[in-house]
Order: structure tokens, then C-alpha cells, then sequence
């Protein structure tokens, strides 16, 4: 289940580097109920960070940044839906083996966080650069440079354009018909 978008800047080991001592706070706390005890009996979600990024060989990854579980998740592909594909066909596997193994495996909700150019990549379908240049206020030029990895955003910019594309998506939430 993917429960939110949260845009990433380009360079995600940036990211880690800045962000992972918040991340490890914010999932010490979450996982406080799993550690040491029986996942089964405790059917509580665990809510997990999924990041999905770019490469240089213009392939996607869709991996789980989580430290506090003995296995790793990690999808691959050469768009964003085959990556979140294969990252859940991943998971499936993982609770497989542990059934077969007699481990208790915990249930997973999956946070998915995007860079900049994997968003782009997955709703160019979906939402035109010219929709967003309209809710974003970015030129659409710079979000096709943006697209292409040619250009690296300003932490700034990255969340100026988050911020747009939530706003938006809450007043999609009202529209209501007749």
C-alpha cells in the first residue's frame, strides 16, 4: 500500500546523508511495538520509507530504507512501474521465505519518496509539463531538464514544487459532482 509522495532531491545519497539520523529517529519510534516481540500477535502495520531513484544507466530502483528488520527490499526495472513491481514481488518473496523458514514476517506499509526525475518520469503520462508548469510555477522547459537529469534542483526548488503538487492534490480532494 503506498500511502504518500514525497519528492526527493536529485542526489539521493545526499539525502541520506542529511536526512538518516531523522529517518532512524522517526522509524526507532515507529518499530518501538516490533522489536523483540512476535509480529503475529501484534497485526499493527510497520510504516517503511521506499525510495525510488533514477541511475546513471537510466534504470529505475525502488528500495527500502529501513535498518531496523533483519532483510533488505529492493525492486528494479527499466521504468518506475516495473521497479514498484518488482519491489512488491520482492516482498512477496521475502514472506514466503519466512512462512518456510518458521519466521514471522511483519506486514509493511510502504511511504513512497521519489527523486525528482522518477516523478517526472512516471506522471509524464498522466500530467503533461505544461499542467505542470501551471501548478508547479517552475517553467516547463526546466522541468524537461529537470526529467532529463541535465539539471539538479536546489533543495529549495524540490520542495516549492512538493508543496504545489500537494496543495493541488488537496483541492483535487474536494471537487465533489452532482
Amino acid at each position: 500500500m503506498i500511502v504518500g509522495i514525497v519528492l526527493l532531491q536529485e542526489n539521493v545519497s545526499e539525502y541520506h546523508d542529511i536526512h538518516l539520523k531523522n529517518l532512524q529517529l522517526e522509524q526507532k519510534k515507529a518499530s518501538k511495538t516490533y522489536l523483540g516481540l512476535n509480529y503475529k500477535k501484534n497485526k499493527k502495520k510497520m510504516k517503511v520509507i521506499v525510495i525510488i531513484e533514477k541511475g546513471k544507466d537510466n534504470r529505475f530502483s525502488a528500495i527500502m530504507d529501513y535498518y531496523e528488520l533483519d532483510f533488505g527490499l529492493a525492486g528494479f526495472g527499466k521504468t518506475v512501474e516495473e521497479a514498484i513491481k518488482d519491489f512488491y514481488e520482492c516482498y512477496e518473496e521475502e514472506k514466503k521465505m519466512c512462512t518456510n523458514e518458521g519466521k514471522d514476517c511483519p506486514e509493511l506499509e510502504f511511504d513512497i519518496r521519489y527523486d525528482m526525475t522518477s516523478f517526472l518520469d512516471y506522471y509524464a503520462n498522466m500530467v503533461s509539463k505544461s499542467a505542470l508548469e501551471k501548478i508547479t510555477g517552475i517553467n516547463q522547459k526546466q522541468l524537461w531538464r529537470y526529467s532529463s537529469g541535465k539539471r539538479r534542483l536546489k533543495p529549495e526548488t524540490t520542495i516549492k514544487i512538493q508543496q504545489r503538487i500537494h496543495q493541488f492534490a488537496d483541492n483535487l480532494k474536494q471537487v465533489q459532482f452532482i
